[in-house]
């Protein structure tokens, strides 16, 4: 598959936001580990120093992260739920999504330091992912994933654990404006913001369950009807050659 089908065939089925998410946080990851240069103090967003460093309100994902499991999950985490609320709204508005999402949550640390006079810093693309786990467990409650690839849990918890991670993980002074713009991402995902949801158009929506109640993806379903098409039409192949093999028969014994 050449490059330029790949990118099409991305764009087409509404994972090229996604996908350059993962690239830009892998890029982040080797230039940190290429360089060993410390430049967290340029890109993060630091509410002391915000007002003389304006691009800090995007460039904080940027800063490199050198734990290479959290950036294989992290990677793992997007292709899947990503993609699944990128579907939802189109590529364009899925990345003005997170592009809101990673301006809001520096504006509200930003206005708690104002208040409280603690500062805060915010790194990495972790607040990108819990904004999408939000979305997607807000969107669809009932839907059951593997946490930490062992444990059925269902989204509206997996949402919810998001919520709890950010606000403890934080300066309890700070701990509910850092969680502020995830209770907004919940609230727009239930449709109770000016600014509506949408429709339900992801895989999500037309999941089915099998026996055990976990959730199964439309690739999952349609890998699973093509294995049994497959085994129907070797059944239907084997029946045919033994049908010839007891004609063959018949007509020796005649």
């Amino acid at each position: 598959m050449s490059k330029g089908n790949f990118v099409q065939d991305l764009v087409r089925d509404r994972k090229i936001v996604s996908v350059s998410f993962i690239a830009l946080i892998v890029a982040s990851f080797l230039i940190g580990w290429g360089t060993q240069k410390d430049i967290a103090s340029l890109i993060a967003f630091n509410t002391e120093t915000a007002a003389t460093k304006p691009w800090q309100l995007f460039t904080y994902l940027l800063v490199p992260s050198y734990d290479l499991i959290g950036l294989l999950f992290a990677s793992f985490w997007m292709w899947n739920i990503g993609t699944a609320i990128e579907r939802d709204h189109h590529s364009p508005r899925f990345l003005s999504i997170l592009a809101l999402y990673t301006v809001l949550a520096a504006l509200c640390l930003w206005l708690g330091s104002a208040i409280t006079g603690i500062s805060g810093v915010l790194v990495g693309a972790w607040g990108i992912l819990s904004c999408v786990t939000v979305l997607w467990g807000t969107r669809y409650p009932n839907l059951t994933t593997l946490f930490m690839f062992v444990i059925p849990i269902k989204a509206k918890w997996l949402a919810l654990l998001s919520v709890g991670l950010v606000f403890f993980g934080s300066n309890p002074a700070l701990a509910i404006f850092a969680a502020l713009p995830l209770i907004l991402a919940a609230l727009f995902a239930r449709d109770q913001l000016p600014i509506k949801y949408g429709a339900r158009t992801s895989s999500a929506k037309r999941s089915t369950k099998t026996r055990s109640g976990m959730s199964t993806s439309p690739e999952f379903v349609a890998d699973v009807r093509k294995r049994e098409q497959e085994r129907a039409d070797r059944e239907r192949l084997r029946k045919m050659f033994e049908d010839g093999m007891i004609d063959n028969e018949k007509d020796r014994e005649a």
